[in-house]
């Protein structure tokens, strides 16, 4: 196997992930792709791939308090960034530097102060940090303006239900179409599916 085959072929090769449902799976509108991502793989594409081995690394380089802090509530498990003193920091690679943070992150974020509230550990503000790999290459931050807490518990464990219920039984989650089937990975055999 040549160098470029052999670096093609780890990189592409999905990390294994320990435990069930996690707080990725359920961020976005569409539940059909995190089965996709969990049915053949997480990435999909060389794009993807790239995307997570950067963001990845760039992990390994944030300091702030406790760093991929592993938190499990309500039957979902995650990582958390950076937490420190009831900080959360999540930590996000983009091409473009958005105008305010992506309606996803901070469902992500929310996700992870709900559960990290549920294990004993508050959590007083939180911050999406936004680091631009375009050609702008800047670092933002956004303060996250968190919903109620009972919206966001239960919003996440019905979002886990429908996940593992999907995978329990084997079958697709029902599409939601929107702004992620341009750059889903799994867009066209999503539409050849049914």
């Amino acid at each position: 196997m040549n160098p470029k085959e052999s670096f093609l072929k780890s990189l592409l090769k999905p990390e294994p992930r320990a435990g069930g449902v996690h707080v990725s799976d359920l961020i976005y509108d569409c539940l059909r792709k995190q089965h996709y991502g969990w049915m053949h793989g997480e990435y999909g594409d060389l794009q993807g791939a790239i995307t997570m081995a950067v963001g990845r690394h760039l992990h390994k380089i944030l300091d702030f308090g406790e760093k991929e802090l592993k938190v499990a509530a309500f039957g979902v498990v995650g990582s958390v960034d950076g937490y420190k003193d009831g900080v959360l920091v999540d930590l996000k690679t983009c091409t473009k530097m958005p105008r305010s943070p992506n309606d996803h992150h901070v469902r992500q974020v929310e996700y992870y102060a709900a559960m990290l509230g549920e294990m004993g550990r508050s959590v007083d503000e939180a911050y999406i940090l936004y680091l631009s790999l375009g050609e702008d290459k800047e670092v933002e931050q956004f303060k996250v303006k968190m919903r109620k807490t009972e919206d966001v518990v239960a919003e996440l464990k019905d979002r886990a239900g429908i996940v593992k219920h999907h995978r329990d039984q084997a079958y697709l989650p029902p599409r939601v179409t929107g702004w992620l089937c341009g750059y889903c990975s799994f867009a066209a055999r999503c539409f050849l599916e049914d």
